[in-house]
């Protein structure tokens, strides 16, 4: 019977296109541009001529780069088409070319093999008592998610609470921030949070008041601590129903909507 599922070169173009801006965020060069189906799967650019070229091969099972590969004879030849095509390509102007093949090895050894921001992640699960905090805490690139590294990998959608899910995207947005900074990515330093306390203030009226007071502390010291990491090169804006004493919070309040003449949707709106 014929079938015409295409998921699994679905999932390589999505993989293709990932693994390009990963190459992209870091390039040294700041000059350079990326191109997909181009010049190649993905090619870098200096104004209209490409200067890296990348095959990109994606397999649901681990592949292999031997001399009886096909993805590797098959690369050979898309380059040998090319230069035949386009003999320009031999000149002193391409003499600096680099052309490799990128296999795509099994997804789980990918991600262990790029843990992005995993020292930072890690340690601030700690600082934050996030679920299995003591743990590893990485992004995993190939799923586009976080993992946290205990017996298995386990995935975001699968550790515990709406509050756990608060601080596992804190330190994944700040862990990502600082990697942009410090590598001096083209990334705006820019992050819009709309009440991250708000899985805490429904149990207000119950007996864990004073308790989830001091995880709605936690997180604002925790973005406090980050502003001063970053040392001034990120904005945070916050909206948020929470009203702390600590300095963390009340330092860094711009404006308080709880007055009836400060309500950011006016009453007489409301009455009209």
């Amino acid at each position: 019977m014929a079938t015409h599922e295409a998921a699994g070169q679905m999932i390589g173009y999505l993989y293709q296109v990932r693994y390009a801006m990963l190459l992209l965020l870091e390039s040294e060069n700041p000059t350079f541009k990326i191109s997909i189906e181009k010049f190649d799967d993905i090619a870098f650019e200096d104004g209209f001529s490409p200067v890296e070229m990348i095959q990109n091969k994606h397999h649901g099972s681990a592949g292999s780069l031997t001399d009886r590969s096909v993805d590797l004879w098959k690369t050979i030849k898309v380059w040998l088409d090319q230069t035949k095509d386009k003999p320009d390509m031999l000149n002193k102007d391409w003499q600096n070319l680099m052309s490799f093949l990128i296999g795509k090895i099994h997804q789980k050894e990918w991600s262990l093999r790029y843990p992005i921001c995993k020292t930072d992640m890690t340690e601030w699960a700690k600082k934050l008592e996030l679920e299995g905090q003591g743990n590893s805490y990485r992004i995993d690139l190939g799923k586009a998610t976080v993992v946290m590294d205990k017996d298995r990998p386990i995935a975001l959608q699968q550790m515990g609470s709406g509050s756990n899910w608060v601080g596992v995207h804190l330190i994944a947005m700040f862990a990502l921030h600082k990697f942009f900074i410090s590598h001096s990515r083209p990334v705006p330093g820019f992050l819009f949070l709309d009440q991250p306390s708000q899985v805490y203030f429904p149990s207000m009226e119950h007996k864990d008041e004073n308790k989830d007071l001091k995880a709605v502390g936690m997180i604002y010291d925790f973005i406090s601590d980050c502003i001063s990491i970053l040392g001034g090169k990120m904005q945070i804006i916050i909206m948020d129903h929470a009203q702390l004493d600590e300095a963390s919070f009340k330092d860094h309040v711009i404006e308080s909507w709880w007055d009836e003449d400060k309500n950011l949707v006016p009453i007489d709106w409301i009455k009209k």
